[in-house]
């Protein structure tokens, strides 16, 4: 579903419709989902809430499962990310020769894309209703990752994350299922200066922080170690 991305381009689909999709049904396609800052404490009941991501870009990700199919997104009963909402307009990042990133909107080509469906993206020569509020949600959604990669780097700054892998034993078989992602090391965490601790706790990301750690029990959810 999310295999060919492309920029959205006014004049280019300009006459391009598409079909609006229920995010249980995205969820079939993807076993992780990135969250705002606001959304990991919604998420974490339901599901392990990790730290994952380009070295100099991590983030919090939601392991929904080892595959789409098996989402935890797919029950109605759980919250949705915004990620699965806006579909099929994402977040694209385009990098240029020299290696810097901007961010644009991208469209995700695929069956629920054409001339034949049910939305027009543009509408007299702009967003149509529909097509703005998603791309509402994916620029919100790209504000509140930013406040997480921000905490992120203080996290990093003060050396509290650790590596883990997540393994599962299927016959005589050991399998990685997910590897190189981090969790916040709590006892370091802990030893850090009253003052920052305060600071941090003004901001909500201690909050944030337990409720990551909490959720990591959540593996066992799926299968045993």
């Amino acid at each position: 579903m999310f295999k060919k991305v492309i920029v959205l381009d006014k004049a280019k689909h300009k006459k391009t419709k598409f079909d609006e999709v229920v995010s249980q049904d995205v969820a079939s396609y993807i076993g992780s989902v990135p969250l705002g800052f606001h959304e990991v404490i919604l998420v974490a009941p339901y599901c392990p809430v990790i730290i994952s991501g380009d070295e100099n870009h991590l983030e919090f990700i939601a392991f929904g499962g080892v595959s789409g199919v098996m989402s935890v997104f797919k029950k109605s009963y759980v919250y949705q990310p915004i990620y699965l909402q806006t579909y099929p307009f994402l977040n694209a990042v385009l990098i240029d020769k020299k290696g810097n990133r901007s961010d644009v909107i991208g469209l995700a080509e695929s069956e629920f894309i054409g001339k034949e469906k049910e939305h027009f993206i543009f509408e007299e020569g702009k967003l149509s209703q529909l097509a703005s509020h998603k791309i509402g949600l994916i620029r919100e959604l790209n504000k509140k990752r930013d406040v997480s990669k921000k905490l992120i780097k203080e996290l990093q700054k003060y050396d509290l994350l650790q590596k883990q892998d997540f393994k599962i034993k299927y016959e005589e078989d050991t399998r990685v299922v997910a590897d190189n992602f981090f969790v916040v090391n709590r006892e370091k965490l802990m030893q850090l200066p009253d003052d920052i601790l305060a600071l941090w706790g003004k901001k909500g990301w201690l909050t944030i922080l337990d409720m990551h750690l909490i959720s990591i029990n959540n593996f066992s959810k799926f299968f045993e170690e």
